[in-house]
């Protein structure tokens, strides 16, 4: 673990989450290394990984605030080494050979009686069934909206932090474009994608990089995310090809998450259509999202609108977009059922995309900042298509 780079007012941040702690009469709030975790504290993130690493009472590795005590950090003594932790937390360490529960039933006491408590909602399992035993009375609740309030919208500080993870894609993308040819392989295609963002200064893919080619006989049927670098029929780029790109960077611990389409050779005529009809609706939800003016679903609905009236709205099947920052995917969401209004520092990605199995796909997808004109682009490369011949 790690310390973030940008000295962000971590004070202001925990007094801030302590007023609507009280507000919400919630005594203590637990958070695992997290996303919420880093904005309150500046602690960063370790980089996933697909296996689990196991310490002694791993579980018990987290924060806990109270109304006016903590933020104690209880982590087992293995994630203590090689690792720098700041000064807004007070640490637990739990011994190689110690107890885990008689650890946490002594840092829980530190906090008096506790009638509510808030949890991460990706808290490991053991840690909640463990902390209800030692807390019976006590009212378990989501920590998800608490959070959500604090961090939905973005300060300029925050927000430059974007623009620099949109700026390693934005530099990424071209360089991948200049070697693009037919006969090149998927693996080639998103090992460099994720070797030049890291190159240029991502700390890690923000998700699973991610390519979904799409031709006759060629990559997945119904769902066309199924595909990714595997496609079914191909492991190469090949010409009458479409390829469409998912993927993105991260800088001090900030989301970009980016799409582009390309076309491998002389584009139909349908195509060209499609992908028309795909910047239209990018940008009429942008010029739509202005603060205080529509809601996520709104949203959705006019980006969906010239896709419908063009015949083709089977084909965009997925919401619009969601909220990114320190996550990913952040609520709110640009999506059927979200009656959030829009506010000024909201950021967002938008998607849209027309995948019709069989034939070809087309998506573009950049972050933008919501504001009182209208959402503006973080991700700057040009949305014109791109013929690779």
């Amino acid at each position: 673990m790690a310390l973030a780079s940008t000295a962000f007012d971590y004070a202001f941040r925990l007094r801030r989450v302590r007023e609507i702690m009280a507000e919400r009469e919630i005594d203590l709030l637990f958070l695992p290394p997290s996303a919420g975790l880093q904005y309150l504290t500046g602690l960063k993130r370790g980089h996933p990984t697909f296996g689990n690493t196991n310490y002694n009472g791993g579980w018990v590795h987290g924060a806990f605030i109270g109304l006016d005590k903590g933020p104690i950090l209880s982590l087992p003594r293995m994630a203590t080494l090689f690792s720098t932790f700041p000064s807004t937390l007070e640490l637990a360490v739990l011994q190689d050979t110690a107890d885990p529960d008689q650890h946490i039933r002594k840092i829980v006491q530190k906090f008096g009686h506790v009638k509510r408590i808030a949890i991460e909602d990706r808290t490991w399992g053991q840690a909640v069934m463990r902390l209800q035993e030692l807390l019976p009375d006590a009212d378990f609740i989501s920590a998800g909206p608490l959070l959500t309030a604090l961090r939905r919208v973005k300060t300029p500080d925050e927000i430059e932090l974007m623009r620099n993870a949109a700026r390693i894609v934005d530099q990424t993308h071209e360089y991948i474009v200049s070697i693009l040819r037919p006969g090149i392989s998927y693996l080639e295609i998103t090992s460099e994608l994720d070797r030049k963002m890291a190159e240029l200064g991502s700390e890690g893919p923000s998700f699973p990089t991610t390519l979904i080619p799409m031709a006759p006989g060629i990559g997945p049927g119904e769902d066309p995310w199924s595909g990714s670098h595997n496609a079914e029929g191909s492991k190469n780029l090949v010409n009458g090809m479409s390829l469409s790109f998912d993927y993105g960077s991260t800088f001090d611990g900030y989301c970009n998450d980016y799409g582009r389409t390309v076309y491998i050779g002389e584009p139909p005529a349908e195509f060209l259509k499609v992908y028309d009809l795909v910047i239209e609706a990018a940008e009429a939800a942008r010029a739509a999202m202005k603060a205080g003016k529509i809601t996520g679903e709104q949203a959705n609905l006019v980006a969906r609108k010239p896709i419908e009236e063009a015949g083709y709205s089977e084909h965009f099947f997925h919401r619009l977009g969601h909220g990114i920052g320190l996550d990913v995917h952040e609520p709110c969401y640009l999506s059927d059922g979200d009656d959030t209004v829009l506010e000024s520092g909201m950021t967002f990605t938008i998607e849209p995309s027309i995948f019709i199995p069989g034939k070809f796909g087309a998506r573009i997808e950049d972050v933008y900042v919501v504001t009182d004109d209208g959402a503006q682009p973080l991700n700057l490369y040009p949305r014109g298509l791109q013929v690779i011949s």
